[in-house]
């Protein structure tokens, strides 16, 4: 009786408990193969009352966002996509029907929703259907600042995921599976829209960037906007943040593939009680943009001073 894998692919919930609030520390998930700067994550969201949370959970539960989905079945593996609801809110379940005759790792790499990229980079062990072993179980979870600007699972029109196969003993690449659909059936579709308030940051070679100071309830932070209507995948860092005349360490990056966009952020408030920094009067970003493939380095942008409101 041929078994499946199952992983919560991609979950937004109230709560992240994922990530840890205020850090600036990318998810690094068991055997990673991370080739490009990986998101960070906030885990500041607004608590609501028992009532008010039960309530939502129930509107949620009671629309699946979408159906049951065969997303790929080539080369021995299959791969099922489902509605997932958990304690943590609407998700993706996907379940993997290997039968390759032998053990595999299946890594994420991509999910692009409404034209959004964000890289997961989590793999997991699939066995071999007959190899008599456990399944395992994976949860990530989608960058914060898109829920901020209201893109959710269950409101997205657009979504796709991609993936590298190798073989968990030898860890050899065994293929690699392109962006798979999913199709969907939205509740109130927000609409593929940009989020690119702020000052512009760099635009030149099909690539836009803008990036935004923003403080909510001391929540201080940046947010860095990109689009690359290029023909080659991006790796953009933000490679020196200046509050107050002070250099603040700069952690936070992204992968932008063509034709895609990405938002990310880089979270201050570590660095600024470091420089025992109270009161953000004037900041001043910089980035720097890779080769995705060979990281190679292509342009590192000149200091951007960015309004504080």
């Amino acid at each position: 009786m041929k078994r499946y894998v199952k992983m919560i692919a991609a979950v937004l919930a109230l709560s992240l408990t994922a990530c840890g609030g205020g850090t600036q520390t990318a998810e690094k998930p068991a055997e990673t193969q991370a080739e490009t700067p990986a998101e960070t994550a906030a885990a500041k969201t607004e608590e609501a009352s028992p009532k008010q949370e039960k309530k939502k959970d129930k509107t949620a539960e009671d629309t699946p966002f979408l159906d049951e989905q065969v997303i790929w079945d080539q080369n021995d593996l299959k791969i099922t996509a489902s509605y997932e609801y958990s304690k943590r809110g609407p998700g993706i379940s996907l379940s993997f029907d290997n039968s390759t005759g032998k053990d595999l790792r299946v890594m994420m790499r991509d999910f692009i929703i409404n034209n959004y990229c964000v890289s997961l980079l989590v793999s997991t062990k699939v066995p071999d259907d007959n190899s008599g072993e456990p399944y395992s179980l994976t949860r990530v979870v989608l960058n914060e600042d898109l829920k901020n600007y209201g893109l959710e699972l269950t409101n997205a029109e657009q979504m796709s995921i991609s993936f590298r196969v190798f073989d968990q003993g030898t860890n050899e690449l065994l293929f690699d599976i392109p962006e798979c659909e999913i199709k969907t059936n939205p509740v109130d579709p927000i609409g593929l829209v940009k989020f690119d308030e702020g000052t512009e940051v760099y635009n030149a070679d099909g690539l836009r960037i803008v990036a935004k100071y923003a403080d909510d309830n001391d929540d201080r932070r940046i947010i860095v906007f990109a689009e690359n209507t290029g023909s080659e995948a991006r790796a953009i860092a933000v490679s020196k943040v200046s509050v107050n005349g002070s250099d603040l360490e700069a952690l936070s990056g992204a992968k932008v593939l063509p034709g895609k966009m990405v938002v990310f952020t880089e979270y201050l408030n570590e660095g600024l009680l470091a420089n025992k920094i109270d009161s953000v009067d004037e900041i001043q970003v910089s980035c720097a943009i890779y080769d995705e493939l060979t990281a190679q380095p292509i342009a590192f942008t000149d200091p951007v001073q960015l309004p504080v409101k």
